[in-house]
């Protein structure tokens, strides 16, 4: 997949959504990353396709960004309260805040992507 975001980019994501929460625009937690910017980035570029789901936990803004959301849209959802649970269908990307809730939703989505008869990753 070709990433246009920088480290850069991503961290200065993250210091946003975490002045708005200190400013109590945000309401609701957030769970910010850090850290793990290049690898992310370089998992996204040599591992996830176009087509390809992807399946998040409850850290998921850089994965949101990666894939291809919108940085207002994302923005947006977390300033609804949404940082644990972002889930984006329309751009392959799911989230549980539950630990192991992905799996069952993989198990699912894998079903599903079979029985059409998609030829997609999952």
């Amino acid at each position: 997949m070709r990433v246009t975001l920088t480290s850069a980019d991503l961290i200065a994501f993250e210091d946003e959504v975490a002045a708005l929460f200190l400013d109590k625009k945000i309401r609701a937690p957030i769970h910010l990353a850090g850290g793990n910017e290049e690898q992310l980035i370089r998992v996204f570029e040599e591992h996830v396709g176009e087509q390809d789901w992807v399946l998040t936990g409850w850290r998921s803004h850089y994965h949101c960004l990666l894939k291809g959301v919108p940085r207002e849209k994302v923005l947006e959802e977390i300033v609804k309260g949404h940082s644990i649970s972002l889930c984006f269908p329309e751009c392959k990307i799911l989230n549980s805040a539950i630990v192991g809730g992905t799996a069952p939703i993989a198990v699912g989505l894998a079903m599903g992507i079979k029985r059409k008869g998609e030829n997609r990753k999952v």
